[in-house]
């Protein structure tokens, strides 16, 4: 009885750290409803106005960018890197910073990796919690 009493411990306690993650990706998920609404077009990296180029050389100085969209609303969607760290950042024509994210694969995989994390200390801690309240049966 105590074993299964531990066992749905564990699982709750599981559930309960996970919620964050599944709450941020749910609102992640809005985020990226919101930005395709506006439909992009991709365009030369060259054509991207001189006020953006600017903005982005001091947001984010060292990234380039590697691939270049204009949406339908007059906003810039740019897919910038500096080595193996990526972004995507949306400028106004005038320069402004919209709005800057990871791109939904890395941040999926990201939000995986720390709820795994999560699970596995939350295990460990009642494991060890374990030892100390519950008598060896055997």
């Amino acid at each position: 009885m105590k074993k299964a009493f531990y066992l749905l411990s564990a699982v709750a306690l599981t559930l309960g750290m996970m919620m964050p993650q599944m709450a941020s990706a749910h609102s992640n998920q809005n985020d990226l409803a919101i930005a395709q609404d506006i439909n992009y077009q991709e365009i030369p990296k060259e054509n991207v106005p001189e006020t953006i180029t600017e903005s982005l050389g001091k947001d984010y100085s060292g990234y380039l960018i590697d691939k270049a969209y204009l949406g339908d609303d007059g906003s810039y969607k740019l897919d910038v890197s500096q080595g193996d760290v990526k972004y995507i950042v949306y400028y106004k024509e005038n320069g402004e910073l919209i709005k800057a994210e990871e791109p939904v694969g890395e941040k999926i995989e990201k939000g995986i990796q720390e709820g795994a994390q999560d699970v596995k200390e939350g295990v460990e801690d009642l494991q060890e919690e374990a030892k100390d309240t519950v008598p060896d049966m055997k």
